[in-house]
């Protein structure tokens, strides 16, 4: 026989949900300030580093879209449980959750492009390797 999880429940799972990215996203969030700090940071063409401040933006909103649900519990419904905490809970952590998407997929996008463009001449194909694989 199937159970309704109750209200309790569903609002636990929410909070501990949004407590665990929470800590994932905070993770994340000092590998971005750290990166700031690096010494190739300031070698970077201007619209990476441009790119690279979006990205530390996007979560940080993501951060704080994913703490509303905890604090929405204590200051404004004072610890009790309400239906519009579930509903809100589920709202925020979509975003919170999206917004990291967007985040990874603008970084991988731009990173690859820029990692196709500065990588070692070395490593290029370059026109006599081309040749050099029409002649063999």
């Amino acid at each position: 026989m199937r159970t309704v999880a109750q209200l309790t429940d569903k609002i636990e799972n929410v909070l501990n949900e949004t407590r665990i990215l929470v800590l994932g996203i905070q993770i994340l969030i000092g590998f971005e300030f750290r990166s700031f700090f690096e010494p190739g940071y300031k070698k970077m063409v201007p619209y990476t580093r441009q790119i690279q401040l979006a990205a530390l933006a996007l979560m940080l909103v993501g951060l704080v879209v994913l703490m509303i649900p905890a604090a929405y519990h204590r200051i404004v419904l004072h610890g009790r449980n309400a239906g519009q905490l579930h509903r809100l809970g589920n709202t925020t952590v979509s975003l919170g959750l999206a917004s990291g998407l967007l985040v990874f997929f603008y970084g991988a996008w731009f990173g690859y492009t820029f990692w196709v463009k500065y990588r070692a001449p070395d490593q290029r194909l370059t026109e006599s390797h081309v040749e050099g694989r029409k002649a063999a």
